[in-house]
C-alpha cells in the first residue's frame, strides 16, 4: 500500500527509504507561479491560492508540502526586519491597515500593511511592503523598521 505524502516526508526525515521518493512542487501559498494555472485567481488571496496549490499537486499526484508564509509563527514579518503583528495580548495591541499604490505608484501592485503596536511602554509602527513583481511573483520587505531605538527595543521587549 503506498504511503501518504505526510508519512513518506516523515520516513525521509528519520532516515528510512520511503516506498518512493517525495516528490513535491516549488509553488508557496502566496501563489508564485499558480496564476499561471488559475489566470483568474486573485493574487491577494492567500487562502484561496494555497487551497489551489494543494488542489493542483492532488491532480498531478505530487506530494502534498506547503510552506505557509501567512498567519504561522514564527511571524514572516520579524524574520523579514519587523515585529509579530500577527499576535495580540493585553500588552500587545496590534491595529494594521492595508494601504494600495501609495504615492500613486506601484500601478496597482502594491500594498502596504501599516502596523501600530501598542505597548505598555509606548506605540511602535511598521509597514511591511509587499509588491507584485510580475503576476503571482511577490516581494515582501519590512519597508518601515519598527526599532530604531534603544528606547523601541525597550518597549518591544
Amino acid at each position: 500500500m503506498p504511503l501518504t505524502s505526510r508519512e513518506r516526508f516523515l520516513k525521509v526525515l528519520r532516515k528510512e527509504l520511503p516506498d518512493r521518493v517525495p516528490v513535491t512542487l516549488f509553488i508557496q501559498d502566496q501563489g508564485h507561479f499558480i496564476n499561471q494555472l488559475y489566470p483568474d485567481i486573485d493574487p491577494w488571496d492567500s487562502l484561496a491560492l494555497q487551497l489551489k496549490v494543494i488542489e493542483f499537486q492532488k491532480q498531478i499526484g505530487a506530494d502534498i508540502f506547503v510552506r505557509l508564509l501567512f498567519g504561522m509563527y514564527p511571524s514572516i514579518y520579524w524574520r523579514l526586519g519587523g515585529l509579530d503583528v500577527d499576535q495580540q495580548t493585553e500588552n500587545w495591541e496590534v491595529h494594521t491597515d492595508v494601504v494600495e499604490n501609495e504615492n500613486g505608484n506601484g500601478n496597482g501592485r502594491t500594498r502596504i500593511r501599516r502596523s501600530t503596536i501598542r505597548t505598555p511602554g509606548g506605540t511602535l509602527t511598521q509597514d511591511f511592503t509587499i509588491h507584485e513583481i510580475r503576476p503571482g511573483t511577490f516581494l515582501f520587505a519590512c519597508t518601515k523598521k519598527p526599532i530604531r531605538t534603544m528606547a523601541d527595543l525597550e518597549m518591544a521587549i
